[in-house]
């Protein structure tokens, strides 16, 4: 059991709801720089070509961060020690586009517009050898509100799919939201590809696996799918 048995499933949409694509894509670029995971800066690609870890950072830092602040963006530093900067746009509005800045990656919201003008800038960059557009997809303005009431709207072939999927007891375990959020569930700017309990997905869909369970719709359901077992044997 596992989020795989999401992938084929598909929202309803509710008359009411109107879905409204963000000019913001979900972004994921790839860059290939002396940093490596385990080792850090501190990689043996760093030591040959920059003499050390800090002369590798620094000569990194200078010039990927140069050419993006002189294209026009902003680099807002984090408030928590070690984290990577954010990546903002001053022409389009600090609050919309967001890319955190990790050495070898580069995650988070852009304009298609603005990716096209971030990897042109990298594939400039001495100490980046390698750009790669990993994920470049459309994402909805949608509220929690409205996602929520679009996953209620579809509560009935929801609980349905749990019971077909999961055994009994693994259906309200909260395995099936966080499955849910892994395989199925809508791209809404601003939300990331990190999953919490939080989520209003992950939060719904395990609501509607629990009131399925108290209210006997599961019992139901396994009923049918035995009656339907057994008519097929004969």
């Amino acid at each position: 059991m596992t989020g795989l048995e999401w992938s084929d499933f598909k929202l309803e949409i509710p008359k009411n709801i109107h879905l409204e694509t963000s000019e913001y894509r979900d972004t994921f670029i790839k860059i290939n720089t002396a940093y490596k995971w385990g080792s850090g800066w501190n990689s043996q690609e760093a030591i040959i070509h920059y003499g050390s870890g800090r002369a590798a950072a620094d000569a990194f830092y200078e010039e990927v961060y140069g050419k993006l602040r002189d294209a026009g963006f902003q680099l807002i530093p984090s408030d928590i020690e070690g984290s990577c900067p954010t990546l903002t746009d001053k022409k389009f509005g600090a609050e919309k586009m967001s890319l955190y800045l990790h050495p070898m990656e580069f995650t988070g919201y852009a304009t298609q517009a603005q990716i096209d003008t971030i990897t042109a800038l990298l594939e400039e960059c001495e100490t980046v050898n390698f750009v790669q557009v990993i994920r470049n997809e459309p994402v909805y303005s949608l509220p929690d509100c409205q996602y929520r009431e679009i996953l209620q709207y579809n509560a009935k072939e929801i609980a349905q799919y749990a019971a077909e999927h999961y055994r009994p007891g693994w259906r309200c375990t909260g395995q099936a939201g966080f499955d849910f959020a892994s395989e199925a569930r809508l791209p809404r700017y601003g939300q990331g590809s990190a999953k919490s309990s939080d989520d209003v997905d992950i939060q719904t869909v395990n609501d509607i696996c629990r009131y399925a369970k108290d209210f006997g719709y599961f019992i139901k359901l396994d009923k049918e799918k035995e009656r339907r077992a057994d008519e097929h044997e004969r």
